[in-house]
This record gives structure tokens, C-alpha cells and sequence, in this order.
């Protein structure tokens, strides 16, 4: 999920995608944000593709 969030899909297009339903894709991201740490100031997307960026050559 994260890797489609860095690459702009909406909730519909990765629920369509993974099979999953809208509902799961809004819990996903907002367990994920909370195991980062994040607070609502912070953009979800921008913050994963900033730390994809900067660890790209440990991926």
C-alpha cells in the first residue's frame, strides 16, 4: 500500500487494486501513520516519498 501511496493512487484505486474495500485502505493508511509517528500536519504521501528518497539505496 505504501509503495501506491508514494505514486499518488487514491483510496479507490488501491482498494481496486489490492482487492480490499475503501474502508480497509483508509484504516491502512491511518494505522500506518500512527506507527510513523504523524500527526494530521503532515502529509501522509510526501513524508513516505521524502523517506523513499532519502533511503533509496538501502531499499
Amino acid at each position: 500500500m505504501a509503495s501506491m501511496i508514494i505514486i499518488g493512487a487514491d483510496n479507490r484505486l488501491i482498494a481496486r487494486t489490492l482487492n480490499i474495500s475503501a474502508e480497509s485502505v483508509w484504516k491502512g493508511r491511518y494505522r500506518l501513520r500512527q506507527r510513523l509517528g504523524l500527526d494530521n500536519s503532515v502529509k501522509l504521501e510526501d513524508y513516505l516519498r521524502d523517506y523513499a528518497r532519502s533511503h533509496r539505496s538501502r531499499l
